[in-house]
């Protein structure tokens, strides 16, 4: 199946681009998505790791604009068309398209 990603800074940086085609078997999960990232980009594990910002502040998940809370990642499955998001909280700011 193929799903799309969509990213946020920091992680857009590490990738090159804010979206990306992401193909994964049949019945994979959010924590399936988010392995083959890390294993498709090497430092997409560390900044994940690392809440991605200055302050350690943790990502959010989304499966089609619909909050994954990260105790269900690796039960959340995915779908082919499905769309993750993986951004930053925002707490003020300008905001940005992804």
């Amino acid at each position: 199946m193929v799903i799309e990603v969509k990213m946020g800074d920091p992680l857009w940086r590490i990738v090159g681009q804010r979206r990306i085609k992401l193909e994964l078997a049949d019945g994979s999960t959010v924590a399936d998505a988010l392995t083959s990232l890390r294993t498709t980009y090497p430092d997409f594990g560390s900044a994940l790791e690392a809440g991605g910002t200055r302050l350690g502040v943790p990502f959010n998940f989304f499966v089609n604009r619909k909050l994954v809370k990260d105790r269900d990642l690796a039960q959340h499955k995915l779908k082919t068309g499905d769309t993750l998001y993986i951004l930053a909280p925002i707490v003020g700011g300008e905001a940005v398209e992804v």
